[in-house]
């Protein structure tokens, strides 16, 4: 069995074996000949699951290279907004009568 990525909703029954229903982003184990029908009865519903960056990272068992860029950098906070309706306003002037 194979791995797919369902790429949009799907539900049928073929010959008394019931696909889905499925909603689009699920991995599903389907066998070969069973995913060709499925994008026969429906054209791009599965599409090979290929491993996140990460698994891949972890299979080849090697890390990502670190950004030394970011490191070098401090981040700075942005300076506090002040707040007009509240802290260091100014009185609103009284209108003489």
């Amino acid at each position: 069995m194979t791995r797919f990525k369902v790429n949009h909703h799907y539900g049928s029954n073929n010959n008394g074996q019931q696909y889905g229903p499925w909603r689009v982003g699920t991995v599903v184990d389907v066998a070969d000949d069973e995913a060709a029908w499925i994008n026969r009865d429906s054209p791009g519903t599965l599409s090979p699951d290929e491993p996140a960056p990460d698994a891949m990272l972890e299979l080849a068992g090697s890390q990502p290279p670190a950004d030394e860029d970011k490191d070098d950098e401090a981040v700075q906070p942005k300076p506090p907004t002040r707040d007009r309706m509240h802290r260091g306003s100014r009185k609103r002037p009284v209108a003489s009568s």
